[in-house]
């Protein structure tokens, strides 16, 4: 073990004796479980885990008693925090995405070395209930591990702390480990087939959920994920309260149930049972859409941009407005051609990052229920038709 490593673990575990207890207590108060305890295979593991709630990577850490190193995006988590993590959890940070050659060289190295890694391969928190896209190259940068492969699954997160929720609900939440493939078996496996093990041990089935949401507000700031309108087409006229959601141009309103199903709809034309459904229905119109040159797509008013770096982050404008055409994002005044955007990822519940030629931004809002998402989708969506060539990516 080289001296690096050593102290890198000898960090690890003397901030677990602190954080790893208040974790727990924070597990059981927030999310009404115990953290279970798992043992992890001999070597270099690779744990993969699906995204449900704020703080999976948390509690997927404190299961295990031997040093777990988290992948994730800096610009994802505030600054003292990212300090605290720097300095005693040694994560490998990601700008951007796994397709970054630097991070997988990274990832693999530390491998290597005998340690072992904690990866959320969707990248992103789930919105829709379903698994978000993941990367093709994650097969190839599994395959090229060397390491055990180890499946964990949060179980229940979508009834108690959902994407779009202001905070947390009451429910039943567990995490379990699913599966383990030894670095020997995995070394017979096609790239094919691990993509596969991949997707069908990460696939969590919660709607309809087998446990009741027993909240009064399980709708409240869906329209962070629901911004068109299924029934008029309206764009941004979802709002919610309490368990129901209504549109403000042509009064649909629906139930959002105990089970997560939506539920008696006062028009016949809607037609969707869980949230999943509508939300595949607003991809389908991104992909669909055509851009007129030069006309906003999306508008709106009161957002804050911040220019965000590993150690500072700087406020740029306050409750401006934003609006995003074919070919440029206006955010206050400040303008950032779409082609020079490299990418667009939500953030949180309610905030976007885009990595502008070196620089990267933050959008956000004082109005709770602001829609990053639909900001995101139409970008990818714009992108793809701009170089002609057709992608199902929205960003998520």
């Amino acid at each position: 073990m080289s001296d690096l490593v050593a102290k890198r673990r000898r960090k690890y575990k003397f901030a677990s004796v602190f954080v790893k207890p208040a974790v727990r207590r924070a597990a059981k108060k927030n999310y009404g479980f115990t953290i279970p305890h798992f043992e992890l295979p001999k070597g270099a593991n690779l744990v993969l885990c699906n995204h449900v709630t704020t703080y999976d990577p948390f509690m997927v850490m404190a299961c295990f008693d031997e040093p777990l190193y988290p992948v994730t995006a800096k610009d994802f988590i505030k600054l003292n925090l990212r300090k605290m993590l720097e300095r005693f959890f040694s994560p490998i940070w990601k700008d951007k995405s796994l397709q970054d050659a630097g991070i997988a060289l990274t990832m693999l190295r530390r491998l290597k070395e005998g340690e072992s890694i904690l990866l959320f391969p969707e990248g992103n928190r789930t919105f829709s209930t379903h698994l978000c896209a993941i990367a093709p190259s994650i097969a190839k940068l599994i395959s090229r591990s060397k390491a055990n492969l180890v499946f964990v699954n949060v179980i229940g997160g979508l009834t108690i702390d959902p994407r779009f929720a202001l905070d947390f609900r009451k429910g039943e939440m567990e995490i379990k480990l699913r599966k383990v493939i030894a670095k020997e078996e995995l070394e017979k496996m096609s790239l094919e087939q691990v993509m596969e093990a991949v997707k069908e041990n990460l696939t969590v089935n919660e709607i309809p959920s087998t446990s009741p949401s027993f909240s009064e507000k399980r709708a409240e700031k869906l329209e962070r994920v629901l911004y068109r309108c299924p029934v008029c087409h309206g764009i941004s006229s979802i709002v919610s309260e309490g368990n129901l959601v209504r549109c403000t141009e042509c009064g649909l309103e629906v139930t959002y149930g105990e089970h997560l199903l939506f539920e008696n709809p006062n028009k016949p034309e809607f037609q969707h049972p869980d949230l999943y459904s509508w939300f595949a229905e607003q991809e389908r119109y991104v992909r669909d859409y055509q851009a007129a040159e030069g006309v906003a797509i999306y508008e709106e008013d009161n957002v804050n941009l911040e220019e965000i770096d590993l150690d500072h982050e700087n406020r740029l404008f306050s409750n401006v407005r934003i609006s995003m055409n074919d070919k440029v994002l206006q955010v206050g005044e400040m303008d950032f051609p779409l082609g020079e955007i490299m990418e667009i990822a939500v953030s949180g519940r309610q905030t976007f990052l885009f990595y502008f030629k070196k620089q990267t931004f933050r959008v956000s809002s004082d109005k709770v229920g602001f829609n990053a998402l639909k900001y995101m989708q139409m970008y990818y969506h714009l992108r793809a038709q701009k170089a002609g060539e057709p992608s199902d990516f929205l960003g998520i």
